[in-house]
């Protein structure tokens, strides 16, 4: 048990030895919002398919808030009988609003993945995903004041505000791959992992809010997760997101432990998740989470420990996810609810 700990703490001062922010939308819960994520991660969870919904208010105490509401859908479809290759459909929606101008974004991510069975007792796979996401964006810039509007301390709205905003929306393609590779091991493959390296952007998308178009700089992303039983009925995971945007850098990683429950045939029947994340100094984050046969609920809230901590009062913003999973009344797909790695 010891050396298990010891393990932990070496990989979770590895994990958080990166800087913070990037630029797109992120969450808390980054393990439930797949796609955004890693594209080849889509399908790495028990059952057949799985709907979602994640919902973000932050900086409530200091701005306008920020709002942003995820939907995702996932499907797994197994290639022959045995279900051991697979290929995974997923779709995910989500929308974002920010600040006093109002910044809306929209966008839709629609993704495929195929994942291999590399053979062998342990359920060890390696998976390739693809994704093409549309997003629109738009602000209001009535909502916002600038210094040549202000005439002797006093603010005039029909002042020219002198700056070269040419236009108030902007739309783009974004593309995005992902690879992954995921193993069981151990004692009745009691214990997995994944790693995962994913791009984004990687068609160069241009944001022309401007006269002169900006082009949006690639996004890198870095997964990993390893889940291992502590006798019958624990279960510890450690889990990391690490992404790249230009010169924004950003590492979440946590600790989770779970307790399940289970019925009179032994399945699992009730988990309940409880642990902390961390993202690198920006936010300490607990979690909770809890499992009911295929429903699932997530909560977090983000205790600000940045630069703006004095201004909130320490107070970042809840988060919020919901899910359901199931495995399709099929003899050919039913093996397919058992294919991945398992995480609780």
């Amino acid at each position: 048990m010891m050396k298990m700990i010891r393990f932990v703490l070496i990989m979770l001062g590895m994990m958080v030895a990166v800087v913070t922010q990037a630029q797109d939308i992120h969450f808390s819960q980054f393990y439930e919002s797949t796609i955004l994520r890693n594209p080849s991660l889509i399908g790495l969870f028990e059952g057949a398919y799985k709907i979602s919904t994640l919902n973000k208010s932050q900086w409530q105490s200091i701005s306008k808030p920020y709002q942003t509401n995820l939907v995702n859908a996932e499907i797994r479809v197994p290639i022959n009988k045995s279900a051991e290759d697979v290929i995974s459909f997923g779709l995910t929606f989500f929308a974002d609003k920010a600040g006093t101008a109002q910044l809306k974004t929209q966008a839709v991510y629609p993704c495929i993945n195929y994942s291999k069975s590399l053979g062998g007792f342990h359920n060890e796979y390696i998976s390739l995903g693809f994704t093409i996401g549309y997003l629109q964006r738009n602000f209001d810039i009535s909502k916002l004041t600038f210094n040549e509007q202000y005439f002797n301390s006093a603010f005039n709205a029909s002042n020219a505000n002198g700056e070269n905003i040419t236009n108030t929306n902007s739309s783009q393609l974004d593309v995005g791959v992902g690879l992954n590779y995921s193993r069981s091991f151990g004692y009745e493959n009691g214990s997995s992992f994944y790693l995962g390296a994913a791009a984004y952007h990687l068609n160069q998308p241009k944001s022309n809010f401007t006269a002169s178009e900006l082009t949006v700089p690639m996004r890198f992303n870095v997964n990993m997760g390893w889940a291992s039983a502590i006798g019958e009925f624990w279960n510890m995971q450690l889990l990391t997101n690490a992404c790249v945007q230009g010169a924004y850098l950003e590492s979440t990683s946590g600790l989770l432990f779970n307790y399940r429950t289970v019925d009179r045939d032994y399945k699992t029947e009730f988990i309940l998740q409880l642990g902390t994340l961390y993202r690198f100094q920006d936010a300490i984050i607990p979690t909770v989470k809890c499992v009911y046969r295929s429903y699932q609920l997530g909560l977090s809230y983000d205790i600000n420990v940045s630069s703006l901590k004095s201004a909130s009062s320490m107070r970042g913003g809840l988060e919020c996810s919901l899910a359901l999973l199931g495995v399709f009344r099929n003899a050919n797909r039913s093996a397919s609810k058992t294919i991945c790695p398992h995480f609780y």
